[in-house]
């Protein structure tokens, strides 16, 4: 996800702590840095420090790519690869836009060949790792109860036909 520096970063962090169901407060202790300045991040006010945001990012788990603009616009065709969302989507529909990102970029012209093994990798990295945050999340919901613990079949998984 492409995030300006200060502001949206500050939203992504947001949604990343309570995806996790984390207070602003066990967040801020684990990262090292006032609860005040953490709404502060959180709701783009003020001027934070990047030591700070790096740190509260690092316990999110959420990566930084820096890189030169002028680098990443010759290396990458302009498509943003999302690298974090939160789960709002079923998993099946979330594979289905993904794999329709990866086939029209996969029409475009030659020169981004590069560009797009990158992106595919990026995307296929995106995946996994949403899926395993998934999968967490789930295995943490079914530990809390709030979860059965035989999930829904997939479209076409015919359960029955196993038994």
């Amino acid at each position: 996800m492409r995030a300006s520096w200060s502001a949206d970063l500050g939203r992504v962090a947001r949604q990343r702590r309570v995806d996790l169901g984390w207070s602003q407060e066990e967040l801020a202790g684990k990262s090292e840095v006032t609860r005040q300045w953490l709404t502060r991040f959180e709701t783009g006010k003020g001027d934070p420090t990047l030591s700070k945001a790096l740190r509260v990012l690092r316990e999110l788990k959420l990566l930084v790519d820096v890189a030169p603009e002028e680098r990443v616009a010759a290396e990458r065709p302009q498509v943003t690869i999302p690298t974090y969302e939160p789960i709002g989507m079923d998993v099946f529909d979330r594979r289905a836009a993904l794999e329709r990102s990866a086939h029209a970029a996969s029409h475009m012209e030659e020169p981004h060949e590069k560009a797009l093994s990158s992106a595919s990798t990026e995307m296929h990295a995106a995946m996994a790792g949403a899926l395993e945050r998934l999968s967490r999340s789930q295995q943490e919901m079914r530990g809390r109860g709030q979860l059965a613990s035989d999930p829904v079949p997939a479209p076409g998984d015919d359960r029955e036909d196993r038994r």
